[in-house]
């Protein structure tokens, strides 16, 4: 397989990279996908997000029907080509676009990591332009948390920086914790 990058690496002066991915999200995936690029966040095993467009067409590997959020590809033969869209799905200046050699092949999980993309409401309330135009996935500080019980939802008020922590805590608990099979959680909007 050769040298693997990571999603930092990417520029434009390079044409050849390979690269382990995880698909965060992924929208525009069957029938309409003829008509509609398929779009993707992907992460690699740094946290590094990119968004990635499969446009509508055939390609030598038909990989695009075998695509599944959450899981992990090896991913080859694409181009890098600055990130232009008018909506951004993560901060990279780079987007992905497969091209007719491009492979992406199922592997092997590569981190634990789930991603999230959290923000302070500072930077909501004060977001330029420029910022309007990127998703994150939640805002808030945790000021009330249910008990946990198996099978049953938490429910989380989240108000700024502090729910990460609290989904870090939440997540290294249930992996402590052998009989904890069932967590969920609610968010609750504080206004």
């Amino acid at each position: 397989m050769g040298t693997i990058d990571y999603i930092s690496d990417l520029n434009l002066q390079r044409p050849r990279w390979t690269l382990y991915v995880k698909i965060l999200s992924i929208w525009n995936q069957g029938i309409d996908a003829f008509e509609e690029p398929t779009i993707m966040i992907l992460a690699d095993e740094r946290a590094n997000m990119i968004d990635a467009y499969v446009p509508p067409g055939n390609y030598l590997y038909n990989f695009r029907s075998g695509l599944k959020e959450g899981q992990w590809y090896y991913m080859a033969d694409f181009h890098v080509v600055p990130s232009t869209r008018p909506v951004k799905y993560s901060f990279n200046r780079f987007a992905l676009e497969c091209i007719w050699p491009t492979t992406m092949w199922p592997v092997g999980p590569r981190s634990n990591g789930n991603f999230f993309n959290f923000i302070h409401s500072d930077e909501v309330e004060y977001a330029g332009s420029e910022d309007k135009d990127h998703v994150s996935d939640a805002i808030g500080v945790i000021c009330d948390v249910s008990a946990i019980q198996r099978g049953r939802f938490t429910t989380c008020v989240a108000v700024g920086r502090n729910c990460q922590s609290f989904v870090t805590k939440c997540q290294n608990f249930q992996e402590a914790e052998d009989d904890v099979q069932d967590m969920g959680m609610e968010f609750e909007r504080v206004n």
